[in-house]
């Protein structure tokens, strides 16, 4: 279970009898920095909670609308000079960026230098931050459904993964080959080699030659 699961736990205990004592507000206080999380991020998932409206709504909603920055941040990483957005997960766009139509990973794109084309996909995943040195990236069934994609499209597949800061705005950011993970569970030292530093300066590119987004 990933911090955000424990935490979000503690909520639904606390908020069971519609009310939060301050005791109780200090123990998730306390709690959310153990857990490396901003406990006011949180702040109307324990509203809806004490008001008796599903919590798991609000959680849902919050995450899709997370994934969904995260999302139109990669996009705005691509260059139109050399990448064509051929197609993305929902009926989305940024920046005057439109979808040509629906996917399955998160984004498909083009990638033209000279006269030379390659089409990739990239799959965009964001945390709030680390737990045990380290961050779960997605579920068992995700990682296989990823690799059978991999396998049965033989385009390179990649994973977008940004970590602290905001969806909008992450503190880290990784460019990961999939073919280079082995786990759903991936290490500070794992992730290091593919970290791009000063990620909010510089787009990202395509190299030809080895076939490595970066």
């Amino acid at each position: 279970m990933n911090k955000e699961s424990i935490f979000e736990n503690l909520i639904a205990l606390a908020t069971a009898d519609g009310q939060l004592s301050p005791d109780e507000q200090k123990m998730l206080q306390k709690k959310a920095a153990e857990l490396g999380l901003n406990y006011n991020d949180y702040a109307a998932q324990i509203q809806a909670a004490l008001a008796g409206t599903p919590a798991e709504t609000q959680i849902i909603d919050r995450e899709k609308q997370k994934g969904d920055d995260f999302e139109k941040y990669i996009v705005r990483k691509f260059d139109k000079k050399y990448f064509t957005l051929l197609e993305w997960s929902s009926d989305k766009y940024t920046a005057g960026v439109y979808a040509k139509n629906i996917f399955h990973l998160d984004l498909k794109l083009q990638f033209k230098l000279n006269n030379t084309v390659k089409v990739f996909a990239v799959e965009c995943k964001y945390r709030s931050g680390y737990y045990k040195n380290g961050i779960e990236w997605c579920k068992i069934h995700q990682f296989n459904g990823y690799k059978k994609f991999a396998m049965e499209t033989r385009i390179p597949v990649f994973v977008a993964l940004g970590v602290g800061g905001t969806a909008d705005n992450p503190e880290d950011l990784y460019i990961l080959p999939l073919e280079k993970v082995s786990d759903i569970f991936l290490t500070k030292e794992v992730l290091f080699p593919f970290k791009k530093f000063k990620p909010q300066e510089r787009n990202l590119f395509f190299d030809l030659q080895k076939e490595v987004l970066k």
